[in-house]
Parts: C-alpha cells; structure tokens; sequence
C-alpha cells in the first residue's frame, strides 16, 4: 500500500497538529471548551488520559445551553485555569448561540481570565488562511469569528485584544476503511444536507461553501502526499464547477519545486506520485441512494446509522466500529448479508480450532506459543460476539419486527427497476404502503422518487394522487418538502420534466443546469448491464467472497449502482462493447479516458459536455509533452492511486462495489487503488433531508 495515503499517518498529523498547539498556546493549566460537533474527531486522536498527559488541558466542557453553569461549578474550584475554546465555523461561518452569549455578556473579573483563546478547525492549504497571508483579512475565518464577538470589535487584532486565535489544520479521515476518506461537511449541525438544502434559494450558496470546502480538504490531503494530478475526469456540472476551482487554487499556491515534479511527470522521468482524479456529482445517479443497501455495512447504517469519523452507531454508544483494530469488519463490511452468518460461522470454527491447537501443544516452545497467542484470540472473540450481536439485531429490525414490510418494499424496488411494473400497480403499491402505520415517511418518498426517476416521470394525474395523499397522511409540512424534491428532480411529473429538459437545454450557465436521464432507465440498464443475470442465491462461497462474483450486484436488489459502472467505462469498455457499441478504442486502459463514450454521455443525459476530461499541465515550457516512460525497476504490484471524489454524499453499498471493481481491475492488470474522498456518507435518510 502507499504509505503516502495511509489514514493512520493523517490521524497522527492531526493529533500532533493539537497537541503542538495547546501547549504552544499555554504551559498554564487548561479547560477546554470543546463545540459538541468536534467531539467525535477529538475522542478519536485522544483519549482524556492522552490529552491531559500530553498537553495543560485539565477539564473540558461542552459548549452548551449549560456553559455558563458548567464553567462556573469548574472555576470556582479551580479560578485559575485558562480558557482554550475548541470550535468548527468551516459550514456556516457562524459561532454557536451559546458560545456567543457566554463570551459577550459581562462577567467577573475575580472568576476567569478575560483572555478567549480560540482554536478553529481549517485546513493547511485553506484559501482563507492565504487571504490573511496576503493582508486580505475581510474573508478569513478570523475575521467571521471576531465580527460575531465583543459588539463586534475591530477586526485588526492587538496586544490587548482578549481574543486570541489560533489555527488547527485537520485532515479527512474515517473509520470504516483505509480507502475511506470523510470530509464530514455534507451536513449541518442540525443534519441538513448542503447539497440539497431545504430553502431552495439557499442551494447555490451552499453548494459553492461544500465545493470549496471540500477543494480544500484536497489540496490539503495532495499538499500533505506530496501528490500531483496529471488528469482529472469530472462528470456531473458540480464536479466540473470543483475542478474548475481546484485547478486555481493549486495554482496559486504553486511554486518551483511544485512545477519541477511536473515536469518530471509530464516529460520523460518517472516520479511514482503521479494521480487520477474522478470527480462525481451526487445526481449523475439519484437511483443509489434512494434503495435498500443489502451489504452489512450498509444495512447498519439505513437501520442504526454508522458515523464515519468516530464508528460510533447512534443507537449503540457503546458499539464502536475501527477498521484499523476489527479485522472481523474488514472481512465482513462489504459482504451482501445472506453471506454475513456464514462467513461469521466460518470465523467462529476457525477461532474455536485456535483455541483447542493448547491441546495439542506438548513442549515448552508450543505451550509459549500458544500463551503468547492469547491476548489476540481474546481480543478476534470479542469483535466476533460484537458483530454477531451486530447482526442478531439487524435481522431481529428486518425479519421479526418488520419482516413483510421490509421484503415488499425490497420487492417493489426491484420490481420498478426491472420495470416488470406497470404505472397503476407501482401507485397501488406505494399507496398501499403509505396508510400501513408501519411505513415511515422516508420509505413511502424514496419509493416515489425511485418511481419518478425510472419511470422518466409519474404520469400527471397519479403525481397529484400521491402529492394529496402524502400530504394527508404525513402534514402539510410536506408540501414545500415535495417542492424541493421537484427543484432536486426527483419528484416530477410527465410535464414538469419535460418544462426542465428543455429550460436546461436553453441555459447556457452549468451551474444553472440539473442533471436529468435524457432516456428511459430501461435503455440506460441495457447499455452497462447495471440489471446483470442473478448470482445463485445458495452459493456460500460467492456470498462469502465478494470477489468470485461476476458483478457487483450483491449490495443492491441485484442491480450495480451507476457510478459504478460509469467509473469502471473509464478503465474497461468490456460491458459497454457487448452491449452499446462493439467499436471502442480500446478494451482496457491503465489509464482514465473518456475517449470514445462521449455519445453515450449525450444519450444517458442529454449533454455530451456533462462529462469532461483533462490532461493536467499540456504544455511546460511551451515544449511537447514526451511520452512518460519508468526509468528503472518498479513493483508490479505496487497501486497507482485513483482518487474518486464525491460530492453529494456517497452511499457504503457504493464504496463496496467500487472497491469489488478495484479488484476486478487488478486482475486483469490495471493496479489501482481507489480513494474515495467525500463530503460524507449518504443514505436514503440523508439524501432525501432530515424531515424525511
């Protein structure tokens, strides 16, 4: 593996970026104030007994509607320890109410220091933290922080000012898996999505704060790599809106040394840090995220929701998912769970076998052994019991508490997908559901939507029996929530799709446009076989190995979800020869091209310019670029890296089957190693919004 893209370095920069801070702030003994948004990364890179042996921090506190009461209890006792306030303004550029509050109103002199030492998260190539470099101070998170803090007092700090700020550069991380990178700033604090955010109005200005955000966090992750794109494949308008941005900001902080690796890359030396970049937009497929995710890790998170940066699960504090430490969670994570209770039989008889090898064990050097063995049997069959406990209780959610329901919603995804359906009895269906009290209101939408989308519409009159009858059964509330679904292009009618085609095809500003399918699901299916024939049901072996199946059609209703196929076009033209165009360029590329599927672009959309590649730096120098050779031996199989960008969410049901693709790749020669940077993990809870 590149050890430049391990997640367990990042990890130790960020810890070592705090720990640095805090006590280069004050060898003074310190409270900590901490933003509860922040906790969880904080509680990832510490424990309280690291923190306080590593730096002055003695306490900490949560900043609440309590803050003032909890600082008051801890300073009364302890007056003499200074305040350091931990916090995260990247979102909403906007302080906590609560934070506020405590820092403008007057207190006494005589309880605590006047001095506000404040810590915010950012990034090391943050465009803010270049404005301040050149004296532009009017966009920096300094100035937002300060104008919102004692009556909004001068932004030009001085020896006097009591606010005193100090930056924390953070990285994406996750705990899921080693090819997992979470920006976590797909959602507020209030779990609103900013992709789709519920005032219309309010979408572009979010969508340009996650764009920038999260060119942020990829300059930073190539700055720390020490990485350089050579190509990128944007598909989607926000994704060629973010390399847009992206390419501008390396720009800026470009320098020679910068430029001589890419002449390094571009001519005829070999560097070994050369990377693709693919960038997707969320709704270049809306479909994925609106079905039932059948692997474990997907199930977990629909059923009990999984966060990235802790691995905590919200209805199980206790339950703590770390890929780095669970080599029973990397063995099972991606399984379709039909395999997931043989796989972990198999693990269980192959930990029982272990455990009985003391009986065999007759010299001193084979009892050692196996008394040196323990500790790490103990510890396999304490993260066996916790995923079977895992699993108990995902099958107690599906099969005894909600067993009809959830196999007739499954069901009746596929059956709109196959389009075995006809319109009358998908409406029947979805109404049928919609007045059984078990049905939540996000089930009885995405199924709607799902509808909507395959269906390239629902006809006029059955769009305004469901709109009624949601709005009766779930509140009026609903109805601006239908709004924003039809403005996102999931809930539309015959009419309302066609008025959008063609408004889209009249605009000539990307970022004015939505994606829509330009065809019917059906032909899109037939094109990159995203239906392939069923894998056999009974096959432990298949289910139990993702990798000995034809297609990555296990962590669905049996179909591949779309990204996945288009990325793998981007490789291998195999599925598209057989069944759009036998005439292609090539068959397998170690290398990313869009040449040649340019058409099938327009046909899928409408817009053959949705999809856009790039050769980073075409010409140095005004010299023509040579073709790169490796100069000396390399590793046949070391992994390129390919990093796949998501922007909107991107489900684990996907990741599964991107890293199923990665392999399937390997073994046909094309050593990649995807990583998958996202602005967070989405669902069909998620992607929808939290009133669903």
């Amino acid at each position: 593996m590149d050890g430049r893209w391990d997640i367990q370095k990042f990890y130790k920069i960020e810890t070592n970026n705090l720990t640095t801070l805090l006590n280069d702030i004050s060898l003074n003994d310190q409270l900590l104030v901490v933003q509860q948004s922040i906790l969880p990364k904080l509680n990832n890179l510490l424990t309280f007994t690291e923190l306080t042996t590593l730096t002055p921090v003695r306490k900490i506190v949560i900043i609440n509607e309590k803050l003032q009461q909890d600082l008051d209890d801890i300073l009364t006792t302890l007056p003499n320890l200074e305040l350091i306030f931990l916090i995260d303004i990247r979102l909403q550029l906007k302080l906590s109410n609560d934070l506020i509050e405590f820092i403008n109103k007057p207190i006494e002199s005589s309880k605590i220091n006047l001095t506000y030492n404040i810590i915010y998260c950012t990034e090391r190539t943050q465009r803010t933290n270049i404005l301040s470099q050149n004296n532009n101070t009017d966009l920096t998170i300094p100035h937002f922080i300060r104008s919102q803090l004692l009556n909004n007092q001068d932004d030009k700090p001085s020896s006097s000012d009591p606010i005193k700020l100090f930056n924390w550069n953070i990285l994406p991380t996750s705990k899921l898996d080693k090819d997992i990178l979470d920006c976590n700033i797909l959602y507020d604090s209030s779990g609103e999505n900013l992709y789709s955010p519920k005032v219309l109005s309010m979408q572009r200005t979010s969508r340009n704060i996650l764009i920038d955000n999260l060119v942020n966090s990829i300059t930073s992750l190539l700055t720390e790599t020490g990485s350089v794109i050579t190509n990128s494949i944007s598909i989607g308008y926000e994704s060629k809106n973010l390399i847009k941005v992206l390419k501008k900001r390396l720009s800026i902080d470009e320098n020679s040394r910068s430029q001589f690796i890419k002449e390094s890359i571009y001519t005829d030396k070999h560097c070994g840090i050369e990377t693709d970049l693919i960038v997707f937009d969320r709704m270049i497929d809306p479909i994925t995220p609106l079905l039932t995710q059948l692997t474990y890790s997907g199930l977990l998170d629909d059923i009990f929701e999984i966060s990235s940066i802790d691995g905590k699960l919200n209805d199980n504090e206790s339950t703590k998912i770390d890929y780095f430490k669970d080599d029973i969670w990397n063995e099972t994570k991606f399984l379709n769970f039909a395999g997931l209770g043989p796989k972990l039989n198999k693990l269980a008889k192959e930990l029982q076998v272990k455990y009985d090898s003391r009986h065999e064990a007759e010299s001193v050097g084979q009892i050692k052994d196996f008394v040196d063995s323990l500790g790490s049997l103990q510890e396999r069959q304490k993260l066996l019991n916790m995923h079977t406990n895992l699993s108990s209780n995902i099958l107690e959610k599906v099969e005894k508490n909600e067993g009809t329901h959830f196999n007739s919603i499954l069901n009746l995804e596929q059956d709109i997908l196959m389009n075995t359906i006809d319109n009358s009895s998908a409406i029947e269906a979805i109404l049928e559901l919609l007045w059984d009290d078990e049905t939540s209101a996000n089930e009885v939408i995405r199924l709607i939507c799902l509808l909507s989308i395959i269906k390239d519409g629902i006809r006029d009159k059955d769009f305004e029996i469901l709109r009624k009858e949601v709005i009766d059964k779930f509140g009026i509330e609903y109805l601006f929530s239908i709004e924003r679904l039809n403005e996102l292009g999931l809930f539309l009618d015959k009419t309302m799709i066609n008025e959008k085609r063609k408004k889209n095809s009249l605009d000539n500003n990307d970022l004015n446009k939505q994606v829509y399918f330009n065809k019917p699901y059906s032909s899109i299916s037939n094109w990159l076989n995203t239906l392939p024939i069923a894998e056999d049901p009974n096959d432990n072996e298949k289910l139990m190995d993702i990798n000995k199946m034809k297609n990555p059609s296990f962590a669905y209703c049996g179909v591949v979800p779309l990204t996945t196929r288009l990325l793998e076009m981007f490789y291998d033209r195999s599925t598209i020869s057989k069944n759009y165009s036998a005439q292609q360029p090539f068959i397998i590329s170690k290398e990313p091209t869009t040449i040649g599927i340019e058409t099938i672009f327009e046909q899928i959309y409408g817009d053959s310019k949705i999809i856009e590649s790039e050769l980073w730096n075409i010409k140095l120098k005004g010299e023509k670029i040579k073709k790169r050779v490796v100069i000396g031996q390399t590793n046949k199989n070391e992994k390129e890296i390919s990093l796949v960008v998501f922007i909107g969410g991107i489900t684990l049901g996907e990741i599964a089957t991107i890293k199923f693709l990665e392999n399937k790749l390997n073994e046909r020669g094309i050593k990649k190693r995807f990583v998958i940077i996202c602005d967070g993990i989405s669902n069909s809870k998620k992607f929808l919004g939290p009133e669903f």
